[in-house]
């Protein structure tokens, strides 16, 4: 039974793409100018990682430790966050859609900054953080209230 770990790893221009992870464990790593596509992770534990210039495609998170992770400039489509313990999760400038985020926690989090389109989300998951008023608005639609 092998368990990976990948401890102050810097992971420049790499592709990742068709498998899943489990029980992984990434501490201070850094993705940059990477791709990932159709990969899920799965009961891994990450703290301390950058995302940076990512482009990813159905790539899932399920049931992780998540601490201290940022996105920045980022391409997010198709990402699954669900039933993730977390905390200091970040999205600076990226793009979200057709993200879901269910079971897993935003609080504090500030997708104001990003482009969400089409997400999938339950209001546990999202309590607490912040969006901007056009994202706000898409939010409540969601919900099925109507606005005037």
């Amino acid at each position: 039974n092998c368990k990976l770990s990948f401890i102050n790893c810097e992971f420049k221009s790499c592709v990742f793409k068709n498998g899943t992870t489990s029980k992984a464990s990434f501490y201070t790593c850094d993705f940059l100018n990477s791709k990932i596509e159709n990969l899920i992770l799965s009961s891994c534990q990450m703290e301390k990682i950058r995302f940076i210039n990512l482009s990813s495609k159905y790539f899932s998170f399920t049931s992780c430790y998540l601490k201290d992770i940022s996105f920045i400039d980022s391409l997010l489509k198709e990402v699954t966050f669900q039933d993730n313990k977390s905390e200091n999760i970040s999205f600076s400038s990226c793009q979200l859609y057709e993200n879901e985020f269910f079971h897993t926690s935003f609080l504090g989090t500030d997708f104001s900054s990003s482009l969400i389109e089409g997400i999938r989300i339950d209001l546990d998951s999202i309590r607490g953080a912040t969006f901007s008023r056009e994202q706000g608005l898409e939010l409540v639609k969601m919900l099925g209230v109507n606005i005037k």
